[in-house]
C-alpha cells in the first residue's frame, strides 16, 4: 500500500526527549548510510592513529603522538625546509615552477638556482601531499584535536560553527545516526509519530544536542507531514482525497511515499512534485556500523578549489587545492596554519574508526561550475544552483526552489546524455540541462553536489565591489575626478590598513581585501562631493532614464544608495554568528541589493551570482 502525503519542507517540531516520553511508532528505513573513509585501496577500511613503527618500548605509552617522523620523510633531515621539503633543491625548484607560470624572467632565477651550491641534481624529486598523510597528522596533533569538535549536530539559537548547520545534523557522516527511546530505535529519516499536543506523523530529520541543556539532553528535529483534511482548500480535489487513504490510522512500515511538498512563495501557498526537493541524505548514503568498542572520529572536510596570481595584476594564474577541516571552530580555522595545501596543480595512540566526508567544496565561479558538471556561467542555464535561465537570473519574483538543480534529477540527465550515441544529440541535451557530457570525478561521492557545492561568497563580493567600483569611476566627468581624489587622499583610513592607491587610476590593481575595504568607505567619500556636475551627461541620462527619476538630485542620491546598500551587505554576508533574524536581515539586505543594483546599472543585470 502507498500512503501519498504532503509535507510543508519549510517548518519543523523540535521536540525534547526527556518530555516526550510517549511510545513512538517509527517507520525504519532498511538502508543505512554510506561512508567515506580514507584508504587507498578501498572506501571501508578501518583508520588507524597510531604508528606501526612504535618502538616496543613505547608501546605503554597512552599518549597521542604529534608529530611520527618516520611517517613523513621529510622529517628524517632536520633542516629550515621541513615539513613541505626535504632539501634546498625541491624547495627551490618547487618554488620556480610556480613563479615560471607567470613570468618569462623566472629562467633568470632557474640560472641562480642551479648555480647554487646547495642545489644538487639527485635531489629533484617528484613532491606530493597526501590527504591521508594530513589527516593522520592532524588527528595524532594534542594541540589540534583536543579543540576539534566530533559529536551530533548542536541546537543553538547562535549559529556561529559548522556543527550548528542543517548538513552536520542530517548527514550519517557527521551527525548523531539514532536514538533510542522507550527501548525503541529511531534512525535519522524514519518516519514516527510524536506527540505535541495530539498525535502527529513526521519524519525525523535530525537529532541535536541542546545546548542550553545543562544534561545535554538531546532535542529531536521533525519534518510535519500533513493530510488530506489539513490541506488548503485550493489543494483538495478527488484525486488527492483518494490517496489520501486517511481511514487508516497507523500506516504499515515501507509504505510511506511522499508525493507533493506545500510551500509558501511570495506569501501564497503553492505546491510542487517532492523530486524538486533536496533528499535527506539517510536516502542515499550507507554507513556501515563502527566496532563497538572503537572510538569514533566524525571528519568534516572542506575542500578549496581556486585559480589565483601571485602578484597584483598578473596574466597567468596558479590553481590551488587546500583542505579545511571543519570539526576545528571558527578562530582555529582562520589561522593560516591550519589551512592544509594538497596541491599547486598549473602544470599538471589507540585504533580509532575514522569516517571523513567531503561535505563542503568552495570553489569560485568557473572551478565550482567544473566540479558540480555544470555548463560556465557563459551558457544559457549557466548557474551550478539553479536552472533559471540567463536572461531571468535577477528576476526576484522566481521561485527558486521550483527551479534549483538537485543531483538526483542531475544524475537522471547525466545518464540521459551518456546513453546518447550521436554527439549532435549530446550536445543538445547538454545545452537543454546546462550540463557537461562527462560527469566530474567527485560525483562517485554520496553527497548532494549543488547544496554542497557552494558561492564563495569571498569572490562573489569582492567581484561586485570591483564591478560597481569600476562603473562608477567612469561615471565621473573631470571634475568629478578631481574632487574625488582631493577628498581620497584626505579622508583618514585606519592605520592598520595598507597603503591603497586612488581608485580612479589603479583599481584594477586592488586584492580582494581592497575592494571590501573601499565598500566601507566608499559611501562618505561620494556623500562629501558628488553632485550632478561631478557625472559625465551621457551617464546622467542612462541612470535618468533607468530610474525615471523626475529630478537629478534623485541621480545622486541612487549613486551614493547603492553603495550603501553594497556595505550592509557585505556586512551582514562576513557576519560571525548568525540568529534567526539575522538570517531574515541578511536574506532582506541581498534582496534589496539585487533590486537596486539592477535598477541603476544595466551591467548588473542577470550576472550568474
Amino acid at each position: 500500500m502507498d500512503i501519498d502525503l504532503p509535507y510543508i519542507d519549510d517548518e519543523s517540531n523540535y521536540l525534547n526527549k526527556e518530555n516526550n516520553n510517549e511510545e513512538m511508532d517509527g517507520e525504519e528505513e532498511k538502508e543505512d548510510s554510506e561512508e567515506e573513509e580514507y584508504s587507498e585501496d578501498s572506501k571501508e577500511e578501518e583508520y588507524s592513529e597510531n604508528s606501526e613503527e612504535k618502538d616496543n618500548n613505547d608501546e605503554s605509552d597512552d599518549n597521542d603522538e604529534t608529530l611520527n617522523e618516520n611517517r613523513m620523510p621529510v622529517y628524517n633531515d632536520n633542516n629550515e625546509f621541513t615539513p613541505y621539503f626535504e632539501n634546498y633543491t625541491t624547495a627551490s625548484l618547487f618554488c620556480w615552477l610556480q613563479k615560471h607560470n607567470i613570468s618569462t624572467n623566472a629562467y633568470e632565477d632557474l640560472v641562480d638556482i642551479l648555480q647554487n651550491p646547495k642545489f644538487k641534481p639527485i635531489h629533484a624529486i617528484t613532491y606530493q601531499l597526501s590527504i591521508n598523510d594530513i589527516i593522520w597528522y592532524v588527528l595524532n596533533n594534542p594541540s589540534l584535536i583536543e579543540h576539534m569538535y566530533f559529536g551530533p549536530d548542536v541546537y543553538s539559537e547562535i549559529k556561529s560553527e559548522f556543527w550548528h548547520g542543517t548538513l552536520w545534523g542530517e548527514s550519517p557522516l557527521l551527525g548523531k545516526e539514532e536514538i533510542i527511546i522507550s527501548e525503541m530505535v529511531y534512525k535519522c529519516g524514519d518516519f514516527i509519530y510524536y506527540y505535541n499536543n495530539g498525535r502527529y506523523l513526521g519524519r525525523l530529520r535530525a537529532i541535536l544536542r541542546n545546548e542550553n541543556d545543562s544534561d545535554n539532553q538531546y532535542v529531536l528535529r521533525v519534518q510535519k507531514t500533513l493530510d488530506y483534511d489539513h490541506l488548503p482548500g485550493n489543494f483538495k480535489g478527488s484525486l488527492r482525497q483518494s490517496r489520501s487513504h486517511k481511514e487508516h490510522q497507523y500506516i504499515p512500515e515501507d509504505t510511506l511515499q511522499i508525493n507533493e511538498i506545500i510551500y509558501k512563495h511570495n506569501g501564497h501557498w503553492c505546491i510542487r512534485d517532492a523530486k524538486f526537493s533536496y533528499q535527506h541524505p539517510a536516502d542515499y548514503i550507507k554507513l556501515k556500523s563502527s566496532p563497538p568498542s572503537m572510538k569514533v572520529y566524525k571528519l568534516f572536510l572542506d575542500l578549496y578549489f581556486d585559480d589565483f596570481g601571485m602578484y597584483r595584476n598578473v596574466y597567468h594564474s596558479l590553481e590551488g587545492i587546500y583542505l579545511q577541516f571543519e570539526n576545528m571552530p571558527a578562530y582555529m580555522r582562520k589561522q593560516i596554519k591550519n589551512h592544509f595545501v594538497l596541491g599547486f596543480v598549473p602544470f599538471g595512540g589507540e585504533d580509532s574508526w575514522i569516517i571523513a566526508s567531503l561535505s563542503v567544496i568552495t570553489a569560485d565561479l568557473p572551478q565550482g561550475n567544473n566540479l558540480t558538471g555544470v555548463l560556465r556561467h557563459g551558457a544559457n542555464k549557466g548557474c551550478r544552483t539553479c536552472t533559471i535561465k540567463k536572461e531571468l537570473l535577477t528576476d526576484y519574483n522566481q521561485d527558486i526552489v521550483a527551479k534549483s538543480r538537485y543531483h538526483h534529477i542531475t544524475n537522471e540527465e547525466i545518464t540521459k546524455i551518456s546513453q546518447e550515441s550521436v554527439i549532435s544529440i549530446k550536445n543538445q541535451l547538454g545545452t537543454k540541462y546546462g550540463l557537461r557530457l562527462l560527469p566530474n570525478i567527485l560525483d562517485q561521492l554520496k553527497r548532494e553536489k549543488h547544496l554542497q557545492t557552494p558561492q564563495d561568497i569571498y569572490h562573489s563580493t569582492a567581484g561586485k565591489i570591483s564591478r560597481l567600483l569600476k562603473i562608477t569611476c567612469e561615471l565621473f566627468s573631470q571634475e568629478g575626478k578631481e574632487n574625488f581624489i582631493k577628498i581620497w587622499k584626505d579622508f583618514e583610513k585606519p592605520k592598520k590598513w595598507s597603503r591603497l592607491p586612488n581608485p580612479i587610476n589603479h583599481h584594477a590593481s586592488f586584492m580582494m581585501s581592497d575592494y571590501l575595504r573601499i565598500a566601507m568607505i566608499i559611501p562618505y567619500i561620494l556623500y562629501r562631493f558628488l553632485k550632478i556636475s561631478s557625472l559625465k551627461e551621457n551617464g546622467i541620462i542612462g541612470i535618468q532614464q533607468r530610474i525615471n527619476a523626475p529630478h537629478n538630485n534623485l541621480i545622486i542620491k541612487s549613486i551614493i544608495s547603492c553603495w550603501v546598500h553594497v556595505a550592509k551587505t557585505m556586512k551582514a554576508v562576513f557576519n560571525s554568528e548568525f540568529t534567526a533574524d539575522e538570517y531574515n536581515n541578511l536574506q532582506k539586505c541581498l534582496q534589496d541589493e539585487l533590486i537596486i543594483l539592477s535598477k541603476v546599472f544595466a551591467s548588473f543585470e542577470n550576472l550568474p551570482n
